[in-house]
């Protein structure tokens, strides 16, 4: 499923972009627009988010991978739209955000080296 694949290298760099958010927001000394930085960021990473988590439910279904599955995918989803949220919140510890996109990072990359084994 070579959608799939460039669905998991999309959510990857959506998550480095949360990542580089993150930081910046830390240095600022004032809060994030909603507006004009927040919800044009979420609504952006949620469509691709949305697509990402369609192509991976379908796939998980079919494969025969033993050690991926939907509930994962839903999880997945839910980390990836949270850290796009929480990248812009000051309040936000940083052990909690790295760890999410870590788990993030394993799902996909997990899904991507299974992809390249079945093809």
């Amino acid at each position: 499923m070579p959608g799939l694949f460039e669905s998991c290298d999309q959510m990857k760099r959506r998550m480095d972009e949360a990542e580089q958010i993150f930081y910046e927001v830390q240095e600022r000394d004032d809060r994030p627009d909603f507006y004009e930085e927040v919800k044009p960021f979420v609504d952006k990473v949620k469509g691709e988010a949305d697509v990402w988590k369609e192509e991976a439910s379908a796939w998980v279904q079919t494969t025969s991978y033993p050690y991926l599955h939907e509930s994962q995918m839903e999880d997945t989803y839910d980390n990836i739209m949270n850290a796009s949220l929480q990248a812009y919140q000051r309040t936000t510890k940083e052990k909690q955000f790295k760890e999410t996109l870590q788990a993030v990072e394993f799902i996909l990359n997990s899904i991507q080296t299974q992809l390249t084994q079945e093809s």
